[in-house]
């Protein structure tokens, strides 16, 4: 079971690389999604039931963002996922570190909540530190490396955007 979760991360790592070079918020939301639906599958499989939670309710948040309409509850919407995810870290409490996956979370819920493309990639990368720092902390090496992978992407996108402007 453990290698099935192992291949299943490391299948998240790829997808996860593709997030942020996409063009519209849609599909970076539905990658997110699909992304996030792979990481619970990891967690689970390597019986790591707290990120297996925690990242569902990742996937949760990704579906009520997925629709191409502006949602009119947005405001409601980002404070209702940032509170559970900082209950959740509030439950989970290992140590000072912990509140980075928090932190984390509540980034990604800003990005992957508005509408514009490039605050998604910046508050996304911003969340990608985060993670970073705790992966690090908890010598998470599918973490660390996805983590640098996400913002190499990130990166990327931001070059190749710079350079369609000149």
């Amino acid at each position: 079971m453990n290698y099935i979760g192992q291949l299943v991360g490391i299948i998240a790592i790829g997808v996860s690389f593709l997030i942020y070079i996409q063009t519209s918020r849609y599909k970076m939301v539905l990658l997110k999604l699909v992304t996030d639906v792979l990481w619970v599958a990891h967690h689970f499989l390597i019986f790591s039931y707290t990120a297996a939670a925690t990242t569902g309710i990742s996937a949760l948040r990704e579906l009520v963002f997925l629709p191409k309409k502006k949602n009119t509850y947005n405001g409601i919407i980002l404070f209702l996922f940032s509170l559970l995810f900082v209950t959740v870290a509030m439950l989970t409490w290992k140590d000072n570190f912990s509140i980075f996956p928090a932190i984390a979370s509540v980034l990604a819920t800003l990005a992957f909540g508005s509408d514009r493309v490039n605050l998604i990639r910046f508050f996304a990368f911003l969340s990608s530190i985060c993670m970073l720092i705790y992966g690090v902390h908890y010598f998470s090496v599918p973490t660390v490396i996805n983590e640098i992978l996400t913002q190499a992407s990130i990166i990327i996108s931001f070059i190749k955007e710079r350079k369609m402007d000149m």
